[in-house]
């Protein structure tokens, strides 16, 4: 009965010191740990220490969702790089040894510092196990204007696939001749105008529903009034584009004047006072010079080739078309349009 009893507490003292032995030695990332003292770029670093010296007692430390490590006693440390911003600092156990509930604290962290923080299983700290002890946080004015630059870059993300989609849907149009229907989808979408290389196709087209240019032509030939007209368009709500001196001489040619030109401008110039709707037209606006530019150089090198050549810059396609415009004559175009 002793040798039985004896055999029982020596197997319960190894089972123990197997765990506070083993828990002991769990402290290991899962995370690329970078050197101590390799450069920032961009970036936030964050060391986790332990500071309580409860061996035994172990603890994964996450990132958001995403598992840093096991940090088990006062030997243990975690160190990782991530993008600045909002870290949420979390811990789970992963015995019973030492209790306590799963913790976690929120930190805003500035890019190229570096932030150390002390882990405690006792719910002494602030933050109820997490407490920072390095590193400068975000200001209440710094995390709005971050998170304005979170919101810019998303919508710079829609800009560019909206860009895409319309490039093709304008380029399909012309490629099929189908002028109708590329007044109707300018219509809905008013800086599609800017994926059209023919500048005069182009400027009939520019300005909202019911007020582009080609509707102030139609107007001017219905013989309606200068005043009725400058009237209507400072009512738009869409700016028209901010005209080159040759883009006015073609409006001239249209047979606007120049109070609605300059109506037009001013309007345009009211409108494009508000942020976001410049850096909108400033975006469509540097794709329109791109295409001009890139036509340019297609119109060179078809030049210099011979007419038969197949040309190597551009879409031959758009260019195709936009010469059939050309040849047509926009007036008929835009009578049969407006």
């Amino acid at each position: 009965m002793y040798l039985k009893s004896l055999i029982v507490n020596v197997s319960f003292i190894t089972v123990a010191a197997f765990i506070f032995v083993g828990c002991s030695a769990k402290n290991l990332q899962f995370v690329k740990q970078p050197e101590l003292g390799s450069s920032l770029t961009n970036k936030s670093r964050v060391i986790v220490t332990r500071s309580d010296g409860a061996s035994g007692c172990d603890y994964i430390i996450l990132d958001g969702n995403k598992r840093i490590g096991h940090i088990n006693d006062s030997d243990g440390l975690l160190l990782w790089d991530r993008e600045p911003g909002l870290l949420i600092l979390r811990s789970e156990k992963q015995n019973d040894l030492c209790g306590g509930n799963s913790t976690s604290i929120n930190y805003y962290l500035k890019p190229e510092e570096i932030y150390k923080i002390d882990f405690s299983v006792h719910k002494t700290l602030k933050g109820h196990g997490f407490k920072l002890l390095q590193g400068n946080v975000l200001t209440e004015q710094e995390r709005e204007l971050q998170k304005q630059q979170a919101v810019n870059e998303q919508r710079k993300k829609d800009l560019v696939e909206e860009q895409k989609k319309q490039k093709v849907i304008v380029n399909e149009f012309i490629e099929k001749k189908d002028f109708e229907k590329l007044k109707s989808y300018t219509d809905q979408n008013p800086n599609a105008v800017y994926y059209v290389k023919d500048e005069s196709l182009r400027l009939v087209l520019t300005g909202p529903k019911g007020m582009k240019v080609g509707d102030i032509r139609k107007l001017i030939k219905e013989k309606e009034s200068e005043v009725i007209i400058i009237s209507l368009i400072k009512r738009v709500k869409t700016p028209y584009k901010e005209y080159t001196l040759d883009e006015i001489r073609t409006l001239k040619s249209f047979g606007l004047s120049d109070k609605i030109i300059a109506t037009m401008i001013d309007v345009t110039t009211e409108l494009l006072k508000d942020e976001q709707r410049r850096k909108e037209q400033e975006f469509f606006l540097s794709e329109q010079n791109r295409i001009m530019k890139e036509n340019k150089q297609t119109k060179t090198i078809y030049q210099n080739v011979g007419a038969k050549q197949q040309k190597t810059v551009g879409d031959a396609v758009i260019d195709k078309a936009t010469d059939a415009v050309i040849d047509k004559g926009i007036n008929m175009l835009l009578d049969r349009l407006f």
